[in-house]
């Protein structure tokens, strides 16, 4: 019950702490180190300075994401985990675009609405939206005073 209430404080407090500071787009993005405490299967949401970051602890591995899928903006927070080939994948819980937690890297792009796989209403709803790309990815990188950054990956 402590360790859930850390989680819940963790997450409040990667949003007020992105509030209260201006990061350069390059800077890293300070990450408590009770984040490294979270059970498996468990993510929270860390307000990067473009967004919402999904960090979640798959098989033992912490994984960070950007949180919103560049088909119509929308987030991607809620969205299932899944295993893909190169690791676990997040699928936009709205048009199932998948993206890989590893890389970033897109293995899947707008194949329906809401779970349901259609050619039809896919063809439809790419017509709309942003183009397929990637999302950002990140690395959890300890610092020499101790601290912990996510660092996105290049």
């Amino acid at each position: 019950q402590q360790h859930q209430q850390e989680v819940k404080m963790l997450s409040s407090s990667f949003r007020l702490a992105a509030l209260r500071t201006s990061l350069p787009r390059c800077a890293g993005i300070p990450l408590n180190r009770s984040a490294l405490l979270m059970n498996e299967g468990e993510r929270t949401v860390i307000e990067g300075p473009e967004g919402p970051i999904v960090l979640a602890k798959v098989k033992g591995t912490m994984y960070a994401v950007d949180g919103i899928c560049p088909h119509m903006k929308k987030p991607m927070v809620d969205g299932t985990i899944e295993e893909g080939p190169e690791g676990p994948e997040i699928k936009c819980p709205l048009h199932n675009s998948k993206f890989c937690m590893s890389t970033g890297k897109c293995t899947k792009w707008v194949t329906g609405v809401l779970g349901m796989e259609s050619k039809f209403v896919a063809s439809k709803v790419r017509m709309v939206g942003g183009k397929q790309r990637d999302v950002a990815a990140y690395n959890i990188v300890s610092l020499e005073d101790g601290s912990l950054e996510l660092q996105k990956k290049a």
